[in-house]
């Protein structure tokens, strides 16, 4: 990024709200010159000021968190000393640093970082909510050590802080959960017409509105998942279905099980290390991810081409290179104007 970035979009990456593109190009900005990462700085002092945070407790903060980096004896240019990473200790790490003490002094970031204290009881939750267009992702970092990877289309309703008995989230669309133990508070997702309920363990849950399914599997560890209640009085059968590590379950929308299977579930969680994964799956699965994942519309001129069946991996990407590589794998030609993409048979 050669240009100066916009204010807000800065203010995001010092909260934690920036695509995993954003952070990388911020970063790579803030390498070109020490004279950006200082501007980053006072943006960090600005909003520390209008969160009225203690000069005292900051400078507390500040002083521990910069405890392994010192300034170089050489002065530069323009006649300040540049500050280096002490040995070991990576350019990018020390960015990192500065965000992470504004993280802190604004009482853990806006959605992406919570305080460690839980409410005290009898205490009414606020609930925050974020939610993500197409082509956009996120990672939530909780106080209790817990991180949410958010993807594309997706929503997540989350308390300001935990109760002191559970740590209760509401999900639309698809996240990757991985969940640190606390045998006092279980974690609980609520997401379509299922709950899943865990301690401690690695999960993906699916469930976007437009799939008309749920679908939950586990990387590690072990979940119950169950049906949702409609109302407090109902009097239906709940009961949870266990899964453990390469594992997963499918519900209808009625809440009855479709699919249980076992076996290796990379594809269905590849997405959350940029990886976009097909193992033999129809045309029309696959646009409905590429249209998600690349915030575009993709239109099959030939109904016959949406049963073809395709098996490819794709890592982190360009879209013209995917379309490409699809378009050859099942024989088809494409035409692209803008964020309209049309596939055709090649004939």
């Amino acid at each position: 990024m050669q240009d100066l970035p916009n204010r807000q979009l800065l203010v995001n990456y010092l909260l934690g709200l920036c695509t995993p593109n954003e952070v990388q190009a911020i970063e790579n900005w803030l390498d070109q010159d020490p004279e950006n990462v200082s501007l980053l700085e006072r943006i960090a002092k600005d909003i520390r000021h209008e969160k009225k945070q203690s000069y005292a407790d900051t400078e507390e903060i500040k002083k521990q968190l910069f405890s392994n980096i010192k300034p170089d004896k050489q002065e530069g240019a323009t006649g300040r000393k540049d500050i280096r990473p002490a040995q070991g200790i990576k350019t990018n790490s020390w960015l990192r640093v500065a965000a992470i003490i504004l993280l802190i002094l604004t009482a853990g970031g806006v959605g992406f970082y919570y305080m460690q204290t839980p409410l005290e009881e009898n205490t009414s939750l606020t609930y925050k909510e974020r939610t993500l267009s197409a082509g956009q992702k996120a990672t939530f970092r909780f106080g209790d050590g817990s991180v949410i990877y958010l993807n594309a289309g997706s929503s997540l309703r989350y308390p300001s802080k935990f109760s002191r008995n559970k740590r209760e989230i509401y999900l639309e669309g698809e996240a990757f959960f991985s969940v640190v133990r606390d045998t006092s508070r279980p974690f609980i997702v609520h997401a379509g017409n299922t709950v899943t309920k865990v301690l401690g363990t690695s999960f993906n849950i699916n469930a976007y509105k437009s799939g008309e399914k749920v679908q939950v599997a586990v990387a590690e560890g072990k979940v119950a998942v169950s049906k949702e209640k409609v109302e407090e009085n109902d009097d239906g059968k709940y009961e949870p279905v266990f899964l453990t590590k390469n594992q997963w379950v499918t519900y209808h929308p009625s809440g009855n099980i479709i699919e249980r299977g076992e076996g290796s579930i990379r594809e269905l969680i590849a997405w959350k290390d940029k990886v976009l994964m097909f193992n033999d799956r129809p045309l029309k699965d696959v646009v409905t991810r590429l249209e998600r994942w690349y915030n575009i519309n993709i239109t099959i001129a030939d109904t016959g081409l949406a049963s073809r069946r395709l098996s490819a991996s794709f890592e982190d990407e360009p879209l013209a290179e995917v379309l490409t590589v699809i378009a050859l794998s099942l024989d088809m030609k494409y035409e692209r104007e803008g964020r309209e993409i049309t596939f055709s048979d090649s004939k």
